[in-house]
């Protein structure tokens, strides 16, 4: 009877042995498909169609990762060309880049502004390549000379000829006092 109650306390052991081995495996390999297969430093991205320079991406670290698919980007800068409207300027924390369709996530304090000095301030944009528009469902700030929106959602070009915000607030000087009032404003 003692003879039996080893083994099977032996044979417990040894389950439960194993199966903690496979647990610390599968935790190790999680990790290992989590690396970039490969990094680069000062990294530069240039996108054109038809021969014409569209935008240029620079960054100061880059992570491939998904065999090139996905490019994770640390110290965003974007520039955004046009002869007609000026360039127009994206700087962001970090972003990420599809790069089979080159839409890119803009993350953490990210600031798109014009030569004219208009200005997107929000947490987070969306580059829609194809259709050549930034959106956000993020809190967004936006200011033209005094004026400042601020609200919750956007739509844009990449030149901010055209702003579509949800969900806004608005601050209007008064000629009276010429201070800023808040004033909501229901779409």
């Amino acid at each position: 009877m003692i003879i039996l109650k080893k083994l099977i306390f032996f044979a417990i052991f040894i389950f439960l042995s194993m199966n903690c081995g496979k647990d610390e495996s599968l935790t190790k390999t999680k990790i290992i498909q989590n690396l970039p297969e490969q990094e680069t430093e000062n990294f530069n991205l240039v996108h054109t169609h038809k021969g014409e320079k569209k935008w240029e991406l620079k960054a100061k670290n880059a992570y491939f990762f998904e065999r090139g698919e996905r490019i994770e980007l640390k110290a965003v800068y974007v520039e955004f060309y046009s002869e007609e409207d000026g360039n127009s300027f994206l700087t962001a924390d970090s972003g990420i880049v599809n790069e089979r369709t080159y839409d890119m996530k803009a993350l953490g304090n990210v600031v798109l502004m014009n030569e004219k000095g208009k200005r997107i301030e929000s947490q987070g944009l969306n580059w829609e390549n194809r259709k050549e528009r930034l959106t956000t469902e993020d809190w967004v700030r936006v200011v033209d000379g005094g004026d400042t929106l601020e609200g919750v959602g956007l739509e844009t070009d990449s030149h901010l000829r055209r702003i579509v915000l949800k969900k806004v607030k608005s601050k209007i000087r008064t000629s009276e006092d010429n201070n800023i009032l808040p004033k909501e404003i229901k779409k």
